[in-house]
C-alpha cells in the first residue's frame, strides 16, 4: 500500500472551512446592517453595498469575528446622526466587542463621516470603538472623518492592525483621529506590571495611514490606560503624535510602551492662526517607555516643528496634576522619592514595570517599585538634520531616563548608529548602538539588512535587545497599495446567503 503524506496534501491545498458564509445586506442602512451582522457566525464576511446612508442609532457587533466589508472608501458612507442627550452625552455610531478567539475581526471598505449631532465637549466618546480581547482585530482601507468626536477609540487588551486608513481631521471643533486605550482593564493598572516586551506583536500596530489636516496644528493621536502601540511608516499632515501620562485623566494611568518610527511628518505652513510657527514637536511623550527612531519631518512655507519628539512630565508641573495621585514633588509616596537611588515620579518616562496598583480608590498608597527602563531615541531628522529630544521638566535625566543618538558615538553616552563593526568595544551601561546591517524584518526591502538595537547591560558588554516586529504585520495581506486605495476585494470559495432587509 502508497503512503500517502497527508501533511503535505493539507500544505498544498488548504481546506476551506465549508460553513464560512459572505451575506450581503441589502442597503447600507442601519437597519440592514444590523440585520446582517446578526444573521453571522464566526468567519463570515458581512458585505454592504456602496451608498450614502445615516444611522441615527448605533449598530454593534458583539463577541464574533466577522469580516464588515463595504464597497470601498468613499463607496460605502455612513453619517452619524446620533442626536445629543442632554445629560447622557452622545451614542456611539459604531461599536464592536472583539471576541478573543475564532478568527480574524476586520472592517474595512468604509468612509465614516461624523456628521453635525454633538457639542465639542463629546471628543471622548468616539464615533467609533472597538473593544474587547481579539488577537486578530484588523481595520483598514477606511476613511475617518470626525466631526462632533474623535474618530476612533480601542479599548480592552485588542491587538492587531490599524493600516491603509485615511483621518482626514481639520481645524474647527476639538477632536482626534485615533485613540489607543488596549491596557487591559479600566484604568491600565495591569499593564504596567508587565514587561515591555518590545519587538513583539503585543501592540495596536498603527501603520500606513494618512493622517491629514489642512490648516494649522491639530493633534492626529492619543492614548494612555496603559496602552500598547506601534505607529509606523504613517504620513502626518498638520498633524502630531502624543500620549497622556498619569496626570489629567484622574484614576487613569498613563501609556505603558510606545514604538514609533519610520513616520514622516509633513507641514504645508504656519496656519492661518500660526499654530504651526513653529510647533514645539511632532510628537511627544507625557509617561510610559518608548523607542522613537527613523521618523523625519519635512516642513515649508514657513512652517515647521521646533523638534521631532519631546519628553514632559506633567506631575512635576504646579498646574497640571493628578487629583488621585497629586504632584510628584520628592515626597508623594507615590514616588521613589528617598528610596535608594531615588528620584523617580510614577509612570514617568524611565520608570517601567511595577507592583499591582488596583481599586477606584488605588491601594496600597505606595511607590509600585518600578523598574528603571530607558526611552531610546534616533536617527529622526528635522528638515534633513539629525534631531534631539526636547526635555521639559528636570526630573527626566538625559543619558538616565532618555538616550538620543550621538552623531560621535564613543560608547560613554547616548547611542551610536552604524554597521555593527564600527561598534565600540568598551561602552557605558544604559548606552545603546542601532546596527545598520543587521536584522530582517521588512519584507518590502529585500534581503537588504533593516537594522537591530543592542543594549550595554552592563560594562563593556553589549546584548542584543531589539528587534523590530515583522513589516508588513502578518495580518496585511498583499504588499502596501498606492493612491487611491482600491475597494476591497470580493471574497472566494464561500457561498452566498441573503441577509438584511
Amino acid at each position: 500500500m502508497r503512503f500517502v503524506n497527508f501533511a503535505l496534501l493539507l500544505s498544498l491545498f488548504p481546506v476551506v472551512d465549508a460553513a464560512a458564509a459572505t451575506i450581503q445586506a441589502s442597503s447600507c442602512s442601519r437597519d440592514a446592517v444590523q440585520s446582517a451582522i446578526n444573521s453571522a457566525r464566526d468567519g463570515d464576511i458581512v458585505v454592504i453595498p456602496a451608498g450614502n446612508c445615516t444611522w441615527n442609532s448605533t449598530v454593534s457587533i458583539s463577541d464574533k469575528s466577522i469580516t464588515l466589508q463595504g464597497a470601498g472608501m468613499d463607496r460605502t458612507i455612513i453619517t452619524d446622526a446620533i442626536p445629543w442627550v442632554d445629560g447622557a452625552g452622545k451614542a456611539r455610531v459604531f461599536e464592536w466587542f472583539t471576541k478573543d478567539s475564532g478568527g480574524i475581526s476586520r472592517m474595512t471598505g468604509f468612509t465614516f463621516h461624523g456628521g453635525n449631532s454633538g457639542g465639542n465637549d463629546n471628543y471622548n466618546a468616539g464615533h467609533l470603538m472597538f473593544s474587547g480581547n481579539s488577537r486578530q482585530l484588523r481595520v483598514d482601507h477606511n476613511k475617518f472623518i470626525p466631526t462632533r468626536s474623535a474618530a476612533v477609540f480601542f479599548r480592552g487588551s485588542v491587538t492587531g492592525v490599524v493600516d491603509h486608513n485615511v483621518f482626514q481631521i481639520s481645524r474647527g471643533w476639538f477632536k482626534f483621529a485615533l485613540y489607543a486605550m488596549n491596557g487591559g482593564d479600566q484604568y491600565g493598572d495591569a499593564s504596567w506590571t508587565r514587561d515591555s516586551n518590545f519587538g513583539s506583536g503585543d501592540f495596536l500596530f498603527i501603520e500606513d495611514n494618512a493622517f491629514t489636516n489642512d490648516d494649522g496644528h491639530m493633534y492626529a493621536t492619543d492614548g494612555w490606560l496603559g496602552s500598547r502601540v506601534v505607529y509606523r511608516r504613517n504620513t502626518y499632515t498638520n498633524t502630531t503624535w502624543a500620549n497622556h501620562g498619569t496626570e489629567t485623566g484622574g484614576r487613569e494611568r498613563s501609556m505603558r510602551a510606545f514604538e514609533i518610527y519610520q513616520n514622516k511628518f509633513v507641514v504645508t505652513g504656519p496656519g492661518s492662526d500660526g499654530s504651526l510657527n513653529p510647533f514645539p514637536s511632532a510628537s511627544g511623550t507625557r509617561g510610559g517607555v518608548g523607542l522613537v527612531f527613523g521618523n523625519a519631518v519635512e516642513a515649508n512655507s514657513g512652517g515647521g516643528f521646533r523638534n521631532v519628539f519631546d519628553a514632559n512630565n506633567m506631575r512635576s508641573h504646579t498646574e497640571i496634576w493628578s487629583p488621585v495621585f497629586n504632584h510628584c514633588t520628592g515626597s508623594n509616596p507615590w514616588d521613589q522619592n528617598s528610596e535608594a537611588g531615588g528620584y523617580r515620579c510614577l509612570d514617568q518616562v524611565g520608570s517601567g514595570k511595577g507592583t499591582l496598583i488596583s481599586g477606584d480608590n488605588p491601594q496600597p498608597v505606595r511607590w509600585p517599585q518600578q523598574q528603571h527602563e530607558p526611552t531610546y531615541v534616533w536617527r529622526n531628522t528635522n528638515n534633513g538634520q539629525l534631531a534631539q529630544t526636547e526635555i521639559q521638566a528636570g526630573v527626566i535625566g538625559r543619558n538616565r531616563d532618555l538616550y538620543d543618538e550621538q552623531s560621535s558615538f564613543t560608547g560613554s553616552t547616548g547611542i551610536g548608529v552604524g554597521p555593527l563593526g564600527n561598534r565600540p568595544s568598551s561602552c557605558t551601561s544604559g548606552v545603546a548602538y542601532w546596527a545598520t546591517d543587521q536584522g530582517e524584518w521588512d519584507s518590502t526591502n529585500g534581503s537588504t539588512p533593516d537594522g537591530r538595537l543592542y543594549k550595554c547591560t552592563s560594562t563593556n558588554n553589549w546584548t542584543l535587545s531589539y528587534t523590530p516586529y515583522q513589516y508588513p504585520h502578518p495580518l496585511v495581506s498583499g504588499s502596501a497599495p498606492t493612491n487611491p486605495i482600491p475597494a476591497p476585494t470580493s471574497p472566494q470559495n464561500v457561498r452566498i446567503i441573503g441577509g438584511g432587509q
